[in-house]
């Protein structure tokens, strides 16, 4: 079956993989809304990654349901990430 609505996550880690965690978010109506209360970890997680192993690249993708999400990308240490892209 072909997907409508594919998320598609091309991750290379550096050397630091192990830091490397994310989340995707479904926003509910609510979330972003009047309320300024509402973060991006708020909603309930639809898919999720990590850590991984150093200097490898990661082709994800998942067929989601249609609405809004939002991505959290975690750096463990905030030391920052290597490259130029996130797209």
């Amino acid at each position: 079956d072909k997907c409508e609505n594919e998320f598609g996550l091309l991750l290379k880690t550096d050397d630091y993989g192990v830091e490397t965690t994310w989340e995707l978010r479904e926003r509910s109506a609510t979330a972003y809304g009047r309320s300024s209360r509402s973060k991006p970890s708020d909603g309930k997680v639809v898919a999720s990654g990590g850590p991984y192993t150093s200097d490898f690249t990661y082709d994800i993708s998942y067929c989601l349901y249609p609405g809004k999400y939002t991505f959290v990308f975690y750096d463990w240490q905030c030391d920052g990430l290597v490259g130029k892209e996130l797209t």
